[in-house]
């Protein structure tokens, strides 16, 4: 009689531990679901999110706190707030490379630095683009300091990391 209250007793704890296992192996099934639906959610998210990111988005951005002329003389074609004027239209309207001429006669200005980051970024001439992107950042007292923040700073770095995809890709 007791070995077959023993018989049944094992067979009740057998049954228990296979369901139990059973639940175990569908929550991690399910588990393991959602770690994937949230991975590949995870890496479209980024995946839009890099493509989204562009130089012409960035330098929009950035002509919001651009140089603004407060008392230029509109009339005075050669004077260096005419230039910069000119200079911001031409980065608003993509003339990066025209630009870049018109800032070649002014005199080294914190404006003129942050000009020829945004049009050496708009021709993504990344060489000289660092050079000015280090020249504002390492000052802390350059007017354009603080527009260099970490938003920026990591659209930047997302934007080169792409475009050397692109490039490695042709």
């Amino acid at each position: 009689m007791k070995d077959l209250e023993e018989r049944v007793y094992i067979e009740y704890v057998s049954k228990e531990i296979k369901s139990i296992r059973e639940n175990d192996e569908a929550k991690n099934k399910l588990l393991k679901g959602i770690s994937i639906s949230m991975i590949a959610a995870s890496f479209i998210g980024f995946a839009l999110f890099i493509s989204s990111i562009d130089n012409k988005s960035m330098i929009a951005d950035n002509l919001f706190s651009q140089y603004q002329r407060s008392d230029a003389n509109e009339n005075d074609e050669g004077s260096i707030d005419s230039i910069l004027s000119k200079t911001q239209q031409m980065i608003q309207q993509e003339d990066y490379v025209q630009a870049i001429k018109q800032l070649e006669h002014i005199p080294d200005s914190d404006h003129k630095d942050w000009y020829l980051l945004n049009a050496y970024l708009g021709i993504d001439d990344f060489n000289n683009m660092e050079f000015y992107f280090h020249k504002i950042n390492t000052d802390q007292y350059h007017l354009y300091n603080l527009e260099l923040d970490l938003m920026f700073t990591v659209h930047l770095y997302i934007y080169k990391f792409k475009r050397s995809i692109l490039y490695a890709l042709i």
